[in-house]
């Protein structure tokens, strides 16, 4: 039976790209059960001999962060550049993202592109995913990452709060990998990465949209993995992470009592 894992990290403090067609490896076609996957990523692979979850090895990989310009985002543009593989970078800030970009492309020899996109426009979202896909080839790894929080209570939120909040953390995550899955169900190959949140998995006063919306985002990942095994797909892996309260600025001006 398919079971979906949830992965809880504490924190630890804190454009003109030419745009080529790139081809993938077959060597990195995963088996298994599309159960969500608790995935480490460093340069060892003696942790799966000392009982730790598998290394997910980073060939040429080709991939999509959201939400580049600052805090998770371009950590993991960084890290994921610095194992060599291929980036799409997407983010709504162009000055931020580029610093994303320019400062992958410095330190690292690896590929990396970069499309301005507005999260909360799904025909934006489907248009450019099919751009991404005949400019750059056929995506391996999907990172959702974006997020917005508001830090207000319920009775003092608009209605535009809540509705950009559950359109930019949840339903962003709909469109994308409804754009990106066919491909990797069509392969059999592919990881869906969901940053979403401890507030994901209780409620918080001052926060009820942002926990809505972390709340959503789970279960969609959760129901998702389980369409996927219904449908014999065990190449395609999903990843749910939720982090601690994380310092990089997003909460700042929100108080938790």
């Amino acid at each position: 039976m398919n079971h979906t894992s949830v992965v809880k990290v504490k924190p630890r403090g804190q454009p003109s790209a030419k745009r080529t067609a790139i081809s993938k490896e077959d060597s990195h076609q995963q088996k298994g059960q599309p159960s969500v996957k608790r995935t480490t990523i460093s340069k060892e692979d003696s942790y799966q001999q000392r009982g730790q979850p598998s290394e997910k090895h980073m060939y040429v990989y080709i991939i999509v962060i959201l939400s580049v310009g600052g805090g998770v985002g371009r950590l993991l543009s960084e890290k994921f550049a610095e194992r060599g593989c291929h980036l799409v970078l997407w983010d709504v800030d162009q000055d931020l993202m580029e610093q994303t970009l320019n400062s992958v492309r410095s330190k690292y020899s690896t590929v990396a592109v970069a499309y301005k996109v507005d999260l909360t426009d799904r025909n934006a979202i489907y248009k450019l995913a099919k751009q991404v896909s005949e400019e750059v080839g056929v995506i391996d790894i999907l990172v959702n990452n974006a997020g917005v929080v508001f830090g207000k209570f319920v009775l003092d939120s608009s209605d535009d709060q809540m509705i950009k909040t559950m359109e930019v953390n949840c339903l962003a995550h709909y469109w994308t990998c409804k754009a990106f899955l066919p491909n990797m169900i069509k392969q059999n190959s592919g990881h869906l990465v969901t940053i979403a949140s401890s507030a994901g998995l209780m409620g918080v006063a001052g926060m009820a949209d942002y926990c809505a919306s972390k709340f959503a985002a789970i279960g969609f990942q959760e129901s998702l993995s389980l369409e996927l095994a219904h449908r014999g797909i065990n190449g395609v892996k999903i990843t749910v992470v939720c982090p601690y309260w994380i310092d990089t600025g997003m909460f700042d001006g929100c108080t938790v009592k």
